[in-house]
């Protein structure tokens, strides 16, 4: 993600849902779409007009492109839910767990149960991060 560290992209609350419909959906939405889809996935109410300005907001700060045709304006995602997850994971590591991964992946196990699956498959990501190492 470009100029991450300068701009310090972060999203409000209500620009997160916004966003996040953006990124669920494969192709651009047009605004009417993302509006019922916002509304259907997180249970708001927003009218067309305060989606368009979480929109208005969000290209200004570089994290959608608003397409016009003809009458119709469609959204395209600028920054890919996985670049905005990975900076924002490592911005709550830095603040919250003194910049240590082993602290954040201890609150997280403290947290929220883990099954015997997913555990296994975090195992296998630390032998291949140590395989890598050597």
């Amino acid at each position: 993600m470009q100029d991450w560290e300068e701009e310090k992209k972060t999203l409000t609350a209500c620009e997160t849902f916004v966003m996040k419909s953006v990124w669920n959906q494969e192709e651009d939405y047009n605004i009417q779409e993302l509006v019922d889809a916002v509304n259907r996935e997180y249970g708001r109410d927003y009218k067309r007009s305060t989606v368009v300005n979480f929109l208005i907001r969000l290209s200004d700060k570089g994290f959608v492109k608003i397409r016009h045709k003809g009458r119709m304006a469609f959204i395209h995602p600028l920054i890919t839910e996985q670049e905005y997850t990975r900076e924002m994971l490592k911005e709550q590591k830095r603040f919250w767990f003194q910049g240590k991964a082993s602290h954040l992946v201890a609150s997280l196990l403290e947290a929220e149960e883990i099954d015997k699956e997913e555990r296994d498959v975090i195992r296998r990501m630390l032998n291949e991060l140590d395989e890598d190492a050597d």
